[in-house]
């Protein structure tokens, strides 16, 4: 059976079985109720690589229109920081929805209690753009589920 690889006009995300921003955020949503930060995580980051296979323009926008929260202002600024990171990679502009303000704190996703040295050589290797989220995350992160 071959893989379909072009979708017809008008499709979804969800028509073609990926995670879009606002799938990524509900089932976010739903694990992190559960206390399942790690999985959210896996959640958005697969969301990424579903944006980057996104083969049409409405494929594209449609993963881009703005979700809902997912119960946490910090994930809710690490999707965002993540889509408009992943976004300008592609060549294509940030959503508005994505310009957030940053945490009043800085947060390590899943690494609570990190000592300062490990915190110093993640700082290093952050992305910017959640790293202006007050967010230390570094790319690589970003690109495996």
């Amino acid at each position: 059976m071959q893989r379909m690889t072009q979708h017809s006009a008008g499709s979804t995300m969800s028509s073609a079985h990926m995670l879009s921003a606002r799938s990524a955020a509900e089932i976010s949503f739903r694990l992190l109720s559960l206390g399942d930060e790690s999985m959210a995580l896996r959640m958005i980051v697969q969301s990424l690589d579903h944006f980057r296979h996104a083969g049409t323009p409405e494929l594209i926008a449609d993963f881009l229109v703005e979700p809902g929260s997912t119960g946490d202002i910090r994930w809710d600024a690490l999707l965002a920081g993540a889509v408009a990171w992943t976004a300008k990679d592609l060549g294509h502009p940030a959503p508005a929805w994505t310009d957030v303000p940053p945490l009043e704190e800085e947060w390590v996703p899943l690494c609570e209690g990190a000592g300062d040295a490990y915190l110093n050589l993640l700082r290093r290797d952050a992305e910017p753009d959640l790293m202006k989220r007050n967010i230390v995350m570094g790319a690589k992160d970003m690109l495996c589920a």
